[in-house]
Formats: C-alpha cells, structure tokens, sequence
C-alpha cells in the first residue's frame, strides 16, 4: 500500500474519547497516518485498521468526527497543514453507505489476513510435527 501511494505508513496509538470515533485515516503528502486507539487489543486495533484502510482503498475523502480536535491532528501529525486540518474537520463524518463499504473491505481485509496468519501457524505447526517424527 506503501509503495502504491509513494508514501510512508504511520501508525498512532492515540487517547479517543468515548464520543470520538474508534480510528482515523489521516492522508499527507509523506505520510498515510492511521489513528487508533490507545491501549486497544490486537483484534481491536486490527479491525479498526482494516476499516480506514477500506476508506482509503475505497477512495473516499478523509472525514473526521468534530471531537478530533486541531491540536490533536497537529500533535499527530505536524506536516499537516492547518488550512489542510480546517477542511478536515469541517467533515464530520462519511455517509451511511461509506462507512457500510468501509465496513465490508475492512471485515474482508481481516478475514483474509486472519486466514493467513492461521496457514502459517498450521504450516509451522506440520513442520515441527514432521521433524518431530
């Protein structure tokens, strides 16, 4: 995904509040930045990162609830221009059917990658079975 938009992948653990939305998407011109949340479990964390990178894959415009403050994205990210944040925030949210796709791609995405880890594990696991022979 990196090397497709020619920029870096950030990952931010960050404090949402319980009206703030669960993760965020937060596109620059370096970085691709997604929000999550802090102290979330693996499954957690990974579920909300496979929803914003369905936005993102999705091509949907980066829209952020009113609670993700200036502050917060200029302390995330600082590259950010504030002209840039303003129109950010002016979104507040995607559309039902936006985040229903999102949704779908995201619940794909980790679908998918928990199939991979779960080959993995069992081709690991058929491996030592067989030296253990």
């Amino acid at each position: 995904m990196a090397r497709s938009r020619e920029r870096d992948v950030r990952v931010i653990e960050v404090l949402l509040t319980s009206n703030a939305p669960s993760g965020a998407w937060i596109p620059t011109l370096q970085y691709d930045y997604f929000l999550v949340p802090l102290g979330a479990s693996p499954t957690r964390r990974c579920a909300v990162l496979c929803h914003e990178v369905g936005h993102l894959l999705l091509h949907h415009d980066p829209a952020f609830h009113s609670s993700l403050s200036p502050k917060l994205l200029a302390a995330v990210a600082p590259s950010l221009p504030m002209d840039t944040t303003r129109k950010m925030l002016q979104r507040t949210g995607y559309t039902n059917h936006e985040e229903a796709a999102a949704e779908y791609v995201g619940t794909s995405l980790a679908v998918a990658l928990d199939d991979c880890a779960r080959a993995a594990e069992w081709q690991a696991s058929s491996r030592l079975s067989a030296r253990l022979r």
